[in-house]
């Protein structure tokens, strides 16, 4: 449950980036919050949380986002922590 969006994926997806937001709280080192059905529940907007899942599930990449849709994407790859994601969909990188 997303932001109210109820969505199915598997414990492998959600890890499949053992350094990201969600890998880590799928990881089964941390409780993960639940809402009045045992779902788990992640308290963001859900609308662009299907492109997370499915670049989870095998890397892919969504084509022909608008502008706000890109700008949201952005926003939710950062905050999940998916550094590559946020790379390949335009945002900047910082060398070290």
């Amino acid at each position: 449950n997303v932001g109210g969006r109820r969505l199915t994926t598997t414990l492998a997806s959600l890890r499949s980036d053992p350094d990201s937001m969600l890998g880590l709280m799928f990881s089964g080192k941390h409780p993960v919050l639940r809402d009045a059905d045992g779902c788990y529940f992640i308290d963001r907007d859900g609308r662009q949380f299907h492109h997370i899942l499915n670049y989870l599930r095998d890397g892919t990449l969504p084509i022909g986002l608008s502008r706000v849709d890109r700008l949201e994407l952005l926003r939710e790859a950062d905050f999940y922590g998916l550094k590559s994601l946020y790379g390949f969909i335009g945002g900047p990188t910082v060398q070290a």
